[in-house]
């Protein structure tokens, strides 16, 4: 990966272009979502990590905008997990006899690998249609006949669907990583018929301040959403909130339906606190966040010292920025597992851990599998039970990192 290309930095919130509140920051962190090739080590940009609050509308965003072009190279999957599959066939079900989302135009923005889609199609009899820039990604699309734009969704390219204006546009963990938030909504907004409904899925920045969960931020996700902060961007482009619930996935998320509504909409989400109360309630999270970083990092050097081994499961955003920002390394994990087939044999930047198929766990043997895939935590020790009857051991990293019983 190149590491020379230029990060902007965010100068006003864009929600509403109030001034912003640092609430913490860190050096020399490695971009999550990026992996490497054994050629590459070293070379990968190392950048600041910058979490801000807009006392106005109440969005916490990232400083530091890294460049959209690392989306082409994306490989992260949710669907190596049974019980991830298990949700979006929920979330298809959900549409199909609660929203009526049958026979209908569908656009998912940002469709990854084209479940969700294959599912709305088969399912619902659905002419759908995704935009999904990673080649990685695109050719799973194809795999399952999916229809798919090789392109980020703007504007510009709204012209790579045949299908417009569709009645559904399906926005799953995607709208968290756009910068221009206001060009996307309006491209949403030509996209869309008057009468068509918006699906949005995003990270819950309550759940994620409220649980301690620490590495939750990192440079993909420019934004994190509360209801509030989401109703003040949608509906100056006259969509309603019509339903929301919080859902568990991804450690919490909130997932959104909104319809057009035509005329003056008043904001029908309340702040549950006010502002001063939201940027004492960062400064605290940023405070907890740098014991915990400690914390963990004093808990596998101690357990290493004593000759415990560890390996890893789950490779994605998340254990890439515990372990930079816990400095954890090769002297404390031998090694990662993750079902994702796309992150095999690729090492992870700034810890330089190398992934491998969960296979490894019988070939190369620890000591004990720290759990990093935290929202899997059951699931994953469910699937290597036969590792814990062989007296191996679980560490879980959250409340806090500790042998699970």
């Amino acid at each position: 990966m190149d590491s020379n290309f230029d990060v902007l930095l965010l100068k006003a919130c864009r929600i509403c272009n109030s001034e912003l509140i640092d609430f913490f920051h860190y050096e020399n962190v490695p971009i999550a979502g990026t992996y490497l090739i054994e050629a590459d080590l070293g070379g990968e940009p190392l950048l600041p990590l910058t979490a801000a609050l807009c006392c106005n509308c109440g969005l916490i965003q990232l400083r530091e905008i890294v460049p959209s072009s690392i989306y082409t190279s994306y490989r992260f999957i949710g669907t190596g997990s049974a019980s991830y599959r298990a949700y979006l066939e929920q979330v298809v079900e959900s549409l199909v006899s609660e929203q009526d989302v049958r026979n209908k135009k569908v656009i998912e923005i940002g469709c990854n690998d084209g479940y969700l889609l294959k599912q709305l199609r088969d399912k619902g009899c659905n002419l759908v249609f995704g935009y999904e820039p990673s080649s990685q990604l695109q050719q799973a699309c194809q795999d399952s006949d999916i229809p798919v734009a090789r392109t980020f969704f703007s504007s510009d390219n709204l012209g790579e669907c045949p299908i417009l204006p569709v009645d559904v546009i399906v926005i799953r963990h995607v709208l968290e990583h756009i910068d221009d938030l206001h060009g996307f909504i309006n491209a949403v907004c030509s996209a869309l018929t008057d009468t068509g409904i918006l699906i949005i899925e995003v990270p819950d920045v309550d759940a994620i301040l409220t649980n301690g969960l620490y590495f939750h931020f990192y440079h993909e996700h420019l934004s994190y959403f509360s209801l509030f902060s989401l109703e003040k961007l949608l509906s100056q482009y006259g969509f309603q909130i019509s339903m929301h619930k919080r859902v568990s996935i991804h450690s919490g998320s909130l997932y959104l339906v909104c319809k057009r509504i035509h005329g003056t909409i008043a904001n029908i989400m309340e702040s549950r606190r006010a502002n001063n109360d939201l940027e004492k309630t960062c400064r605290d999270f940023a405070t907890d966040m740098k014991t915990y970083l400690k914390d963990l990092e004093i808990f596998f050097k101690r357990q290493c010292a004593e000759g415990v081994r560890f390996a890893g499961f789950g490779a994605a955003h998340r254990t890439n920025i515990v372990c930079s920002l816990a400095k954890m390394t090769r002297e404390h994990i031998e090694y990662l597992v993750d079902n994702n087939h796309f992150l095999h044999g690729l090492f992870t930047p700034g810890t330089h851990l190398r992934i491998y198929d969960p296979s490894k766990l019988w070939q190369e043997p620890t000591d004990a599998i720290i759990i990093f895939a935290t929202s899997f935590e059951d699931e994953i020790i469910e699937e290597q039970r036969a590792f814990r009857e062989k007296g191996g051991r679980f560490v879980s990293l959250l409340p806090k990192p500790r042998y699970i019983t």
